[in-house]
């Protein structure tokens, strides 16, 4: 049971039921009234000590005239006795005084602790600043500060918690709160879009048991919300946009965080559009950046092959399985290799027909045979889409000229008769 200074009512609780004054706040106005009460004591005894002292001394001074000696024997020694009175007055003085002195600096001690307890940290910093050779005040200036980065730290002001704790560490348990600050700071770092500031953070709390758990999930949400961020707000803008999302949400959707699934689809999607583009701008390097990403998805794989038939790694099979998509058919006729793996097979317009062939034991040599009107050598070669007879010393001379139409058609431009055939496919070889 306490009574409120305020208006006097009894609490059981903490705080005052009717004025709301909390205890601490009471105790530390009562230790402030009581200072006062005990300074003006001292106070008063200073005073009196004053009066007294001014009174012996107008005493010392009044004359007496000449002593009349009235028997033999020593002289009293009356001087000697007054140096000893005055010498107490002194001391009387001087301890009044020290009183004095004490009893001002318990009253702003306790002020102190009044303003410390309502949260006035700066006033009670500069107080017990003051009187800092007084009891603890130097430590307690400490504590005001250690109070005030922990009330920053309640009310979300991180950043200034964290520098208050780390200019007082290791006060208590600063060291523990300044990880603590950086861990309540992440959620807000990632709201931001300050992903990577927030992933520097969690990646080192990943060494502290306490937080080693909670730091990988919400590595993982940094993560799924930044990939958001890149297709919400960025999209169709850049590829690269596209290609970090994805490589943040692939290993999400493995692990079916949130809709990562989903938003990883969303980014094949872009991925995918991108890639074509950048292939018609001959951007083939870039194409394969995001087709690569996009394998499976509508014709992703038949686009990484086209990439490939650039850089001259395609199979022949897999170009020509594509014949007629963006620029195969290019792409087949001006490489010799890929043409003569095309033209494998019978080919015939009814009238007409020409067959490539290969045997097995000669070294996979292809040959040829037809009944068009061809003139020229017994050897013949392909090249550029044009079959060549003839032979090296004696030179080449052109017959037919290929347009490929499909995989299955082809036209034959016969120089010898200056017409066109259409050659369909009967036999792949």
């Amino acid at each position: 049971m306490w009574k409120c200074p305020n208006c006097e009512t009894l609490n059981e609780g903490d705080i005052c039921d009717v004025c709301g004054l909390d205890r601490a706040s009471a105790e530390a106005m009562a230790r402030a009234e009581a200072a006062r009460e005990e300074a003006a004591k001292r106070a008063e005894a200073h005073k009196k000590a004053l009066a007294e002292a001014e009174e012996q001394r107008r005493r010392d001074s009044v004359p007496t005239g000449p002593a009349m000696p009235t028997h033999r024997g020593p002289v009293p020694d009356t001087h000697g006795s007054a140096a000893r009175r005055r010498a107490a007055v002194i001391v009387l003085v001087i301890a009044a005084a020290v009183a004095s002195v004490f009893g001002v600096l318990q009253i702003i001690y306790s002020l102190a602790e009044l303003d410390m307890e309502n949260g006035e940290y700066d006033s009670a910093i500069d107080k017990f600043s003051n009187i800092s050779i007084y009891r603890d005040a130097a430590e307690m200036v400490t504590e005001c500060r250690y109070r005030r980065a922990s009330d920053a730290l309640e009310n979300g002001d991180y950043d200034e918690a964290e520098s208050e704790f780390s200019e007082i560490e290791p006060y208590r348990d600063s060291s523990d709160l300044i990880l603590e600050c950086r861990y309540r700071s992440v959620d807000e770092l990632i709201e931001d879009g300050e992903y990577d500031n927030a992933r520097d953070i969690l990646s080192e709390l990943e060494d502290n048991n306490k937080y080693a758990s909670d730091a990988g999930s919400k590595l993982m949400e940094c993560d799924y919300a930044e990939a958001v961020d890149y297709l919400e707000n960025y999209y169709g803008d850049d590829a690269s946009n596209a290609i970090a999302a994805y490589d943040l949400l692939s290993p999400l959707a493995e692990d079916y965080y949130k809709e990562s699934y989903s938003w990883l689809n969303i980014a094949i999607d872009q991925l995918y559009y991108a890639g074509i583009e950048l292939y018609r701008e001959g951007d083939y390097s870039g194409a394969e950046e995001c087709i690569s990403r996009a394998g499976g998805y509508m014709n992703a794989d038949s686009y990484a092959i086209l990439i490939n038939a650039h850089k001259g790694v395609a199979k022949a099979d897999d170009l020509i399985g594509i014949t007629g998509l963006e620029d195969s058919v290019s792409l087949i006729t001006g490489n010799d290799g890929y043409m003569q793996s095309f033209m494998l097979g019978y080919w015939s317009s009814g009238t007409y027909y020409i067959s490539y062939y290969s045997n097995d034991y000669d070294n996979g040599r292809i040959y040829s045979s037809n009944n068009f009107p061809l003139s020229g050598g017994q050897y013949y070669k392909l090249e550029n889409g044009v079959h060549y007879k003839g032979s090296n010393e004696d030179g080449w001379l052109p017959q037919l000229r290929y347009t490929i139409e499909s995989r299955s058609v082809v036209k034959a431009y016969c120089y010898n008769t200056g017409e066109t055939y259409t050659l369909r496919r009967m036999i792949h070889s």
